[in-house]
C-alpha cells in the first residue's frame, strides 16, 4: 500500500508536470523550481534536469529572482550528491546575483555558503561566526 505522503507527492509532481505544458514561458522557471524540490526527494537526476531547465529559462527571461532560485536548486543538487565544490560555485553565483535583489536573498546565499564551508572543514567552523 502506498502511503498518503507518497501518493500526494506523486500527484503534486504530476500536476506541476502538466502545468509546464500549459503555462506561459514566464511562469515555467517557477514550476521547474517546484519540481526540483519535489523530485529531490524521489529522483535526484530528474530534479537536476529541472534545475538546469529552469536556470536556462530564467536567464533567457532575465528573471533574476527565478535565476537565483534555480542557482540555489543547483547548489542543493551538488550538495546532496557530495559535490561540495560545485555546490559552492552555484551558491557563490547566487550570492553575486543577490546583490541586485534583496537582503533576504543575500542572507540565504551567505547561509548556504556557510553550510558548505562547515561541511568542507568542520574543525574550522568556529571561524565563520
Amino acid at each position: 500500500m502506498v502511503s498518503n505522503k507518497v501518493y500526494a507527492q506523486e500527484h503534486t509532481i504530476e500536476y506541476y508536470e502538466k502545468q509546464l505544458l500549459l503555462v506561459h514561458d514566464s511562469l515555467k522557471p517557477q514550476l521547474h523550481n517546484k519540481l526540483y524540490w519535489q523530485y529531490s526527494k524521489v529522483d535526484i537526476e530528474k530534479a537536476h534536469m529541472h534545475a538546469q531547465k529552469g536556470l536556462k529559462l530564467a536567464k533567457q527571461l532575465k528573471n533574476m529572482n527565478e535565476e537565483f532560485g534555480m542557482l540555489i536548486c543547483l547548489g542543493s543538487y551538488y550538495q546532496s550528491t557530495g559535490k561540495l565544490l560545485l555546490a559552492l560555485q552555484e551558491y557563490d553565483k547566487a550570492l553575486l546575483l543577490s546583490d541586485a535583489l534583496s537582503e533576504f536573498h543575500q542572507g540565504y546565499a551567505i547561509h548556504t555558503i556557510a553550510q558548505i564551508l562547515i561541511e568542507l572543514n568542520p574543525q574550522r567552523s568556529f571561524l565563520l561566526f
